[in-house]
């Protein structure tokens, strides 16, 4: 048995234990490791037992949860606007599913949506403190690391593929996932612990490498962006809450490390992106989404979940579409919605983004004010709640972004991600004197 696969088992077998006999926060540390090392798209899967790794997980998360009822959150799940408005996305994905012309396809795409929708209320009853957010936010960040190693030993020139999460393998998926996290180290490279400081130095430049490896210039051009609008908010922000001079010097060795790392082959990629003569990043994907919208036109309430896959041999030239499945996706999350959810899904999920950046901005807002009381130093890693902010910002953001050259409605870390951003709103409201619902 190789030393990944019996990491795997022996991190399973003892955070189960864990999670039974101390509380359900480690089976929600258990619930991601699962879902970054899923078994059955690694290369050792054969030296594991075939088990349903995730049902299991969540069989092992409601148990703890009833045992250790005293330990999770008094807040109610729907006390965020954000929880409504998901639930009532999930209502509208259950209705078009319901009068879809492919409903083998379309149940498919609403149970993965369902566990989504489990795995987030599940997040904001056990996530209860600063503390328990950041450490997610560390172990989601060792995960990654853990994905780049095996990247790094598995990869033999060219672009890396084949290593990721289950739901986001390719090179481009797995490099746009990259620029989600890789905000996630400025609260720990800004603690005033000096080890966790070196630590984040350490692992952050081995999880770039990994990025580079992919070869994408879409997650490129999301990472420019990214770092684009940190200089901004940091820039904006007033008072001494943050570095400033620390934070530009940080992006600034690391643009140019990164720009020294690239490799000529993707020098030239990049540089592609303004040639006309050569392939570029859309791909023919912008010839796609002009077929889409004829989708759209014709299915005014919503082809259903799946729709604009199964129903891309009928509306796609021959051309763009893949040999291998006869089918093309969307590569572009707004048109999907709009194709499977109608108008008023792609509606509904704008103001579902709306929402969060409006839920930042109060957030915000509060946690400067006199009456807040996480302005402090975050007790376990000494980290500033600010930072935290800026971190789950930027990732948020990098997804709006990213989402237009991808289909990311079905992407299990976003939820994840969107899970830790209300959780942080309502850490926020809690320890706020006023009471906005966010």
């Amino acid at each position: 048995m190789s030393l990944t696969a019996f990491t795997f088992l022996l991190i399973f077998v003892s955070f189960s234990v864990w999670s039974l006999l101390k509380g359900p926060f480690w089976a929600v540390l258990l619930y991601i490791h699962v879902y970054f090392n899923m078994p059955d798209h690694q290369f050792w899967r054969t030296e594991v037992p075939d088990l349903r790794w995730s049902f299991i997980t969540l069989v092992v998360l409601l148990a703890s949860c009833l045992i250790h009822q005293k330990e999770l959150s008094s807040r109610k799940l729907f006390s965020s606007l954000v929880s409504k408005e998901l639930l009532l996305f999930y209502c509208l994905i259950l209705v078009t599913g319901y009068f879809s012309q492919f409903p083998e396809f379309a149940a498919r795409d609403i149970y993965f949506f369902f566990g989504y929708i489990v795995i987030y209320f599940f997040l904001l009853k056990v996530v209860r403190s600063l503390d328990q957010l950041v450490i997610i936010l560390g172990w989601i960040i060792l995960e990654t690391f853990q994905l780049a190693r095996l990247a790094h030993g598995r990869y033999h020139g060219g672009r890396l593929e084949g290593i990721g999460l289950p739901d986001a393998s390719s090179a481009n998926l797995f490099g746009a996932f990259i620029t989600m996290v890789l905000p996630f180290f400025l609260p720990f490279l800004f603690s005033s612990n000096k080890k966790i400081r070196i630590l984040a130095i350490i692992l952050a430049p081995l999880i770039v490498n990994a990025f580079i490896m992919c070869s994408s210039r879409g997650a490129f051009l999301g990472m420019f962006t990214t770092t684009l609008l940190l200089m901004y908010l940091v820039y904006a922000q007033h008072g001494k809450v943050i570095n400033k001079k620390a934070v530009f010097v940080y992006l600034l060795i690391a643009m140019v490390g990164f720009w020294l790392l690239l490799s000529p082959e993707y020098k030239e990629r990049l540089f592609s992106l303004t040639d006309d003569n050569i392939e570029n990043v859309s791909s023919g994907r912008t010839d796609i989404w002009l077929y889409g919208i004829r989708m759209a036109f014709d299915y005014p309430f919503g082809a259903g979940p799946a729709g604009f896959m199964e129903l891309s041999p009928i509306y796609i030239p021959q051309e763009f579409i893949q040999q291998a499945v006869g089918k093309r996706d969307a590569h572009n999350t707004y048109l999907l919605v709009l194709v499977e959810q109608g108008y008023a899904g792609l509606l509904l999920y704008f103001v579902l983004i709306a929402t969060i950046y409006r839920g930042f901005h109060r957030s915000w807002k509060s946690l400067r004010s006199a009456e807040c009381s996480m302005g402090g130093e975050n007790a376990i890693f000494q980290v500033k709640a600010e930072y935290v902010h800026f971190a789950l910002l930027a990732s948020f953001t990098t997804f709006v972004g990213s989402i237009v050259f991808s289909s990311r409605l079905y992407f299990e870390f976003f939820y994840i991600l969107l899970s830790l951003i209300v959780i942080y709103f309502l850490l926020v409201k809690e320890n706020s004197v006023e009471q906005e619902q966010v």
